[in-house]
């Protein structure tokens, strides 16, 4: 009995006297990860940070050292669950989370993988746009572009409940043209377009009216761009030079360097008729002027068109250097000129490598502009610190959430566009936690390198200096 008294003295004197000591904060903790619901060409993930509110994003593509897609959690909670798109089937995938806290601080989790085998698609095709283009006394031109690569059924006749004529269209693509002939004079017609996928998921289009009579009003060519010198389409070795027709046609393009010698010649559009017109002329001498006439002719044949003589003149230096616009797309294929630089395709040029789907439909579905095969079989290009770009979209959701972050640590910033772009990809792809960056702000940028990444840059004096001043 005297030893438990003396236990239980012992053990309330040093409950008095012994000071606990707080544990270490803990790091944020990512856990719970689920990838499911894996069908048409989508997958969901899902993971718990349980100890702390946090926002995050997932880094994920088809090569370890090119995690080139994403996909952001922007608000801050225990759970979160992102939607991972545009993936192929039979194909393998890695990935990481990455996990911010309102402090700035980050952790991310090793890379997974996870495979597409058996993926089902259940997904009917969308149209994205779907039109008559032309028609004559006899013909109708019609045109219509899907979301993925369709085959076709073009049912038409004299009423919308006798649909009793058809055309098949069976090649596989995003963008089709179709011209159906042999129809009466003057006759009202209905036109319905079925499209279908790969896996045999069907659309059926809208009912389209129209009525055979010869189009009277002439062909024209308009809007013309760039009709003064443009130093973000005229180039030293190259120029880039837009128009459109009111009917769809073909257009060929004569140039040299004398007005009476046009020996020269580009057509556009890899020969499809069109309504917007693109042309780059190549291989260009620098201070040089060029002229140049268009010549058009419509879908049936039997309208043309010609402009004038026009001019310009080349940029003197060949090796100057004209940095893109994030927002331009030259060639309209759907990738910016900045993404066409990161995949190394040709900015001018609507399709690269010439298999008749355009560039920025190529990268959306995971395959090589390039070339044949899937996108992983594609380089990408350093951008800063030594890491792949990520598109302008994923770009701009991360510089918003170290503005919000830095707002809340500063206040209202007043930051220089070219400083702003710096700290911008410090944080995006030199790991900079938005600790550091507030203290460049304040101290001249003594805690942020522009070439060396963090997990480098900490170790230095500048940065021990002034971290925690």
């Amino acid at each position: 009995m005297q030893n438990i008294t003396k236990i239980i003295v012992i053990s309330a004197l040093l409950a008095v006297f012994i000071i606990p000591v707080p544990e270490a904060e803990a790091a944020i903790n990512i856990s719970h990860i689920k990838l499911y619901d894996l069908q048409n060409g989508r997958a969901r993930l899902q993971w718990n940070t349980w100890n702390e509110m946090t926002t995050g994003f997932v880094l994920y593509g088809q090569q370890v050292s090119d995690l080139n897609r994403y996909a952001a959690y922007n608000e801050y909670s225990f759970t979160h669950a992102v939607s991972l798109n545009g993936l192929q089937a039979d194909s393998i995938y890695f990935y990481k989370i990455v996990a911010l806290n309102k402090e700035g601080e980050r952790t991310e989790t090793l890379v997974r993988s996870f495979d597409t085998d058996g993926m089902h698609d259940t997904r009917s095709p969308k149209f994205i746009s779907q039109r008559i283009e032309d028609r004559s006394d006899t013909e109708v031109a019609v045109s219509w572009r899907s979301d993925e690569v369709v085959r076709a059924v073009i049912r038409y006749g004299n009423s919308e409940n006798n649909l009793n004529k058809e055309v098949r269209v069976r090649q596989l693509k995003n963008d089709h043209f179709a011209f159906i002939g042999r129809l009466q004079p003057h006759s009202e017609y209905y036109l319905q377009i079925d499209i279908s996928d790969e896996a045999g998921n069907i659309t059926q289009g809208q009912i389209m009216r129209f009525t055979t009579e010869a189009q009277t009003s002439p062909l024209k060519i308009s809007n013309l761009k760039p009709l003064t010198q443009d130093d973000t389409r005229i180039f030293s070795d190259r120029a880039l030079f837009t128009w459109d027709t009111n009917y769809i046609a073909k257009s060929t393009v004569y140039y040299g360097t004398e007005p009476n010698r046009l020996r020269s010649k580009l057509t556009t559009g890899n020969g499809n008729y069109q309504l917007e017109h693109r042309v780059v002329f190549n291989d260009l001498t620098p201070n040089t002027v060029y002229y140049f006439v268009i010549k058009a002719h419509d879908s049936f044949g039997r309208k043309r068109a010609e402009t004038s003589i026009y001019s310009f003149r080349t940029a003197a230096n060949a090796t100057a250097v004209i940095l893109p616009d994030p927002i331009l797309d030259s060639d309209h294929d759907g990738l910016s000129d900045v993404e066409e630089k990161n995949h190394g395709t040709d900015p001018f040029n609507p399709d690269s490598d010439g298999d008749g789907y355009l560039d920025g439909t190529e990268v959306a579905h995971g395959y090589n502009p390039l070339g044949e095969g899937k996108l992983n079989q594609v380089s990408v290009t350093t951008f800063s610190y030594g890491k792949p770009r990520l598109n302008l979209d994923k770009e701009a959701e991360l510089a918003y959430h170290l503005r919000r972050i830095l707002n809340d640590l500063i206040g209202p910033l007043n930051i220089g566009v070219g400083d702003w772009h710096t700290l911008v990809n410090a944080y995006i792809y030199g790991e900079y936690p938005p600790v550091a960056i507030k203290q460049a702000i304040l101290f001249g940028g003594k805690t942020v390198h522009p070439t060396i990444p963090w997990s480098d840059w900490r170790q230095s004096s500048d940065y021990l200096s002034y971290i925690n001043r």
